[in-house]
């Protein structure tokens, strides 16, 4: 494990194309890696799940590309350029990237890993290796993700709506430093100060100008990642705000106090939108109907304390600084 800092040189006209995204498939490469290296610790009841789903199903492709410290082959992760993608599609870009490109990703493996059947299989023409991979990546994918897929996307669409808000209100700083806590910011430049397995030699990087995408992830691997090489959109990977409400954890019961003041079901609302969400979310989350979450809503906007914010097709509601200092007061 080396210790060692990366610097990210950053032009204005990147400044002004930083883009939130997310992707099935990056969500499909770090969910594995985290089970790889630590058994997915996070989310033990899901890690079950996954073991009895892929009992006696070996993966030998993924296990050739996906590292469990730091290195996940950047071709099977590539830059995602919009939200709510279908997982098809991603597996359609992975197809299209250049063998050369595969070559050099696969030697950066074998240099930090060693040589294995299935990585020689990339270096020769790749497109069986490819086949065979996506073939493993697809299973993977139907029996451990599929299913929890529309609510990640709920858990990372209010991530990106949070993160959005910070940057407009309160600046670059605010947002890169937010993002974890071996970010630093400064003028022109970003800085990660890490410890990590895989050691590139270059510790200096420039945008020139091509912006950066961030991307939520559920399963966040350590820290922070980064995807900076020249055949790739600048990615920074980061882990996602409320990434345990993915999994269904039961909400906390509101204070006593709060549903004396608002009554039971607004004081419920409230508590649940400490993460941002819109109404068929919260009418599963809160196990009413959605007729009544609306109701609810109408009531809660009317006294400033929520307001909606829309998104692609979708209206999400947040907590206004009036309902934050509201639930704060009566946590005190």
């Amino acid at each position: 494990m080396v210790a060692g800092m990366i610097s990210i040189e950053l032009q204005p006209t990147d400044l002004a194309n930083i883009r939130f995204a997310y992707s099935p498939l990056v969500e499909l490469s770090m969910s594995y890696k985290r089970l790889r290296a630590d058994g997915a610790s996070l989310f033990p009841r899901w890690a079950d799940e996954v073991r009895h789903a892929l009992h006696d199903t070996p993966l030998p492709y993924m296990d050739a590309l996906i590292l469990p410290r730091d290195y996940v082959a950047d071709f099977i992760t590539p830059t995602p350029t919009r939200r709510e993608v279908e997982i098809e599609e991603e597996f359609a870009r992975v197809r299209e990237t250049p063998h050369e490109t595969i070559r050099k990703n696969v030697r950066t493996l074998i240099a930090l890993d060693g040589e294995s059947p299935e990585r020689l299989h990339f270096l020769a023409p790749p497109d069986e290796a490819l086949d065979r991979l996506l073939d493993e990546m697809r299973l993977y994918w139907n029996r451990t993700l599929a299913a929890y897929w529309p609510r990640i996307i709920d858990v990372l669409e209010n991530d990106v709506l949070f993160r959005a808000r910070e940057l407009a209100l309160d600046g670059a700083e605010c947002l890169f430093v937010n993002l974890s806590p071996i970010v630093r910011f400064r003028p022109n430049v970003i800085q990660l100060h890490k410890e990590y397995y895989y050691c590139d030699p270059t510790t200096e990087y420039s945008l020139d100008g091509r912006g950066l995408n961030l991307v939520p992830v559920i399963f966040a691997c350590r820290d922070l990642s980064w995807q900076v090489s020249p055949e790739w959109a600048p990615m920074f990977i980061y882990g996602a705000r409320g990434a345990g409400l993915w999994y269904g954890a039961p909400l906390p019961d509101p204070e006593e106090a709060l549903q004396l003041a608002l009554g039971s079901g607004k004081a419920r609302l409230l508590v649940a939108l400490k993460t941002p969400a819109h109404t068929s979310e919260l009418a599963r989350r809160l196990n009413i109907t959605s007729g009544a979450v609306s109701q609810q809503l109408g009531r809660l906007n009317q006294a400033g304390l929520v307001e909606p914010k829309r998104s692609s097709n979708k209206v999400y509601y947040h907590l206004t600084p009036r309902g934050q200092k509201l639930l704060e007061l009566f946590a005190s």
